[in-house]
């Protein structure tokens, strides 16, 4: 599998930039620029469901690997949603990148 990763350096405390990142109000003001109206939902615990979601519902569900606010968060990606919220955890076209990881420390 292909690794890829970006670095921005940004010079606020950690909690802000963790709840602005994370707090649902401020969430879809950074995510607007590659897609917008996009929300997250989580239970945010290790093990648990995270979906991020475009404005009709669909888009991915994942489970947090592992957690340590406001220092990192790391999510596993596990398939897709559609607007009715079926989850594809096993077709072709997911299976060729379920697993991946997305970090944020």
């Amino acid at each position: 599998m292909e690794t890829l990763s970006y670095e921005t350096i940004i010079d606020a405390p950690r909690q802000k930039v963790w709840d602005i990142l994370w707090n649902p109000e401020t969430y879809s003001e950074w995510t607007q620029f590659f897609g917008a109206g996009s929300t997250m939902k989580s239970d945010w615990k290790v093990g648990g469901k995270t979906y991020f979601l475009n404005n009709q519902g669909e888009g991915m569900v994942s489970t947090i690997d592992s957690l340590d606010e406001p220092n990192q968060v790391v999510f596993k990606h596990l398939g897709m949603v559609d607007k009715d919220g079926n989850e594809d955890t096993q077709s072709k076209e997911v299976m060729e990148w379920n697993g991946s990881f997305e970090k944020y420390f």
